[in-house]
């Protein structure tokens, strides 16, 4: 199935920036007045307003303003003022990417409207809150904020920003994959949008629709979903929205049999795409359609399709989708009995792939190359002693039967080296293979402890944490103590607790792997952990029609996580892409980011590199570890069949 891309919206603003001539002029004109005014209240509205438009803008320059309004605020003591700077400060450093003192800002801000008794702006700050809580994966703190701010905002009349906080509401809800309740909040949203006229925050709502309809499988309602979201797209000229939401659609029409539907609609996104002059959109949307193309035989329109697609992956380093689009054209060149372009777009799919396999095979012509010269050596060795033997026994013809019996010794002995040295061979191998049986009776005991203390911690230890937090609630609000900093407190604490234990017992043994297989469970893996790290990631995968076996299975998803732990930790990554091939001989995986590149020396001798190695030999598998042709890092894992 391909990836649907999913749209989920947690800070209060839908409609992309448009940079414009008219913001730089009032900008211009503040700077102005702040300069020749002496009034400090009027200084504190324009450097808060000049705050807001930065922040649009260039984030440093927001940043360089609220800290004028903070100081000028704390020094006339005008807390209404200083709390709202330290939300606007709160969230340019949220955009910056600073989780510690965007976390910090806004609960400086909630403490002064606390007491203030300022019941909307204590709101407003929670709503603050949730973005930060639902971009840090911490969804039941998230949620827990929502829901106090959205009747206060929306009883005190706030009815645009209170229908905004339910769609993030809703996108709580799908993130916990609770699907109906995300549904219901995400329509309540709509049908607001749609009675206002919000015509960008209705495309949001809609693309989101259609994923959760996509995911209940009710393809009627995503499909009509998709189309109301290119609909109101069209409305305000966002031609980069309705590329990609009928790229959706056509996703949605070519994974439910409706190939022609499918084709249509990714051509008329490739048209739109164009308008906004995205090459790489353009390029992958004549990549996908090139493959359909392909599937029906369509061998002309998929040629042109993936000529062009190519020369911008030439452009971009795009070396994977290099890889698939040449051995395309290879066979569409097959086809046509062009064998001699087959041959070429062949040898350039070989060179590609050749390429990250070269130090690995060379390292294995090396060990190999020793070992001959040893048993060749061995062998002359062997021979000169026997030729030797052999001649004394000519030249003592008319010598004694001392002299005989001395030579027939000595080959004796050759021979109980030779059969010796044969005997220890085979002892070798067998501690070899006793080792290995006892490495898979390990890695196997090791899955299966994963599998009893995944499932204790989620039908045991989370589910009391939970009861923990429901009772915690009701007993503080009895006690009329839900406010106090203690009690938000230990609920915190809990709910992160029982956050963090749900995630480990995933990742020890993720239901997607058992239930759905392999490719389920990697999709999940890097939507997981990638998607909320702001590492965008594309996960592909050929030729898997069925299950693999478990081993490989186990081995495979293992891999995956050491590397997306190792990307996330140490890259410095801005994009993934994995592939995954089932071939005729083999199962390819890859694995490619443009962080910082790996240290191959430094790689070898650590814990990670061991255990890859270690899993790899018990299913006859090996890995080659290299410096991606762009930048970054190349993975890639080859197991024989």
């Amino acid at each position: 199935m391909k990836k649907i891309v999913i749209v989920i919206v947690f800070l209060f603003s839908f409609t992309p920036f448009v940079f414009s001539q008219s913001l730089q002029n009032e900008i211009d004109s503040l700077k102005i007045e702040l300069k020749n005014t002496k009034d400090e209240n009027v200084k504190i509205e324009i450097l808060f307003t000049l705050t807001k438009n930065y922040s649009r803008i260039s984030i440093d320059s927001a940043l360089k303003y609220s800290d004028l309004g903070l100081n000028l605020a704390k020094k006339i003591n005008d807390f209404e003022n200083l709390a709202e700077m330290y939300v606007s400060s709160g969230g340019a450093y949220f955009r910056k990417g600073d989780a510690i003192k965007s976390k910090d800002y806004f609960f400086k801000a909630l403490k002064i409207r606390q007491n203030l008794n300022d019941t909307l702006g204590i709101a407003l700050t929670k709503a603050n809150l949730v973005s930060y809580y639902g971009k840090y994966k911490k969804l039941d703190s998230a949620m827990i904020y929502a829901i106090e701010a959205v009747d206060v905002i929306d009883k005190k009349g706030n009815k645009r920003q209170a229908n905004m906080l339910k769609a993030n509401i809703g996108a709580l809800y799908q993130l916990k994959y609770n699907y109906d309740k995300a549904l219901e909040y995400y329509l309540e949203a709509l049908e607001y949008s749609k009675s206002v006229n919000f015509d960008n925050f209705t495309t949001t709502l809609y693309s989101n629709l259609a994923i959760i309809y996509n995911y209940k499988n009710d393809i009627q309602k995503c499909i009509e979903s998709n189309l109301k979201s290119v609909e109101y797209a069209k409305k305000t000229n966002n031609n980069e929205i309705i590329s990609n939401s009928l790229t959706n659609l056509g996703s949605v029409y070519l994974n439910n049999g409706k190939t022609n539907k499918g084709i249509e609609t990714l051509e008329e996104a490739l048209i739109y795409s164009k308008k906004y002059n995205s090459e790489t959109q353009s390029a992958n949307l004549k990549y996908n359609l090139a493959k359909n193309y392909f599937k029906q035989l369509s061998f002309t329109k998929a040629e042109k399709l993936f000529y062009d697609a190519k020369a911008h992956f030439e452009k971009v380093n795009d070396n994977r989708k290099l890889f698939i689009a040449n051995n395309y054209l290879g066979y569409i060149s097959a086809s046509k009995k062009d064998f001699e372009k087959m041959f070429f777009f062949k040898s350039q799919s070989d060179s590609i792939n050749d390429k990250y396999m070269e130090d690995t095979n060379q390292k294995k012509m090396e060990e190999l190359e020793t070992k001959y010269q040893t048993e060749k050596k061995e062998k002359e060795l062997l021979q000169t002693r026997t030729e030797k033997a052999e001649t004394e026994l000519q030249l003592s013809k008319t010598r004694t039967w001392t002299f005989v019996l001395i030579g027939s010794l000595a080959i004796l002995i050759f021979l109980s080296l030779a059969i010796f040295q044969r005997n220890k061979r085979k002892h070798q191998l067998a501690i070899a293979n006793q080792k290995e049986k006892n490495l898979q009776s390990i890695l196997f005991a090791e899955e299966k402890e994963r599998t009893r203390i995944a499932r204790e911690l989620h039908d045991g230890v989370v589910q009391q944490i939970g009861s923990a937090i429901l009772k915690s609630r009701d007993l503080f609000s009895k006690l009329k103590i839900s406010d106090n900093e203690s009690s938000k407190a230990v609920l915190s604490t809990l709910e992160e607790s029982s956050e963090d234990l749900r995630n480990i017992s995933h990742q020890m043994m993720p239901r997607a792997l058992s239930e759905l297989g392999l490719v389920s469970a990697i999709d999940d893996l890097l939507k997981g952990s990638l998607a909320h790290v702001n590492i965008e990631y594309t996960f592909e995968h050929f030729n898997v029609k069925e299950r693999l076996p478990e081993k490989i299975e186990i081995t495979l998803y293992r891999i995956t996580q050491e590397l997306v732990n190792n990307i996330i930790k140490h890259s410095k990554a801005t994009s993934v892409s994995v592939q995954l091939i089932n071939s005729a001989d083999h199962i390819i995986f890859i694995v490619e980011d443009d962080g910082i590149g790996i240290n191959l020396q430094k790689s070898k001798k650590g814990i990670g590199f061991d255990n890859i190695k270690s899993r790899l030999e018990m299913i006859n598998g090996e890995a080659s570890f290299d410096k991606s042709p762009e930048k970054g890092t190349l993975i890639t894992v080859k197991i024989k069949k």
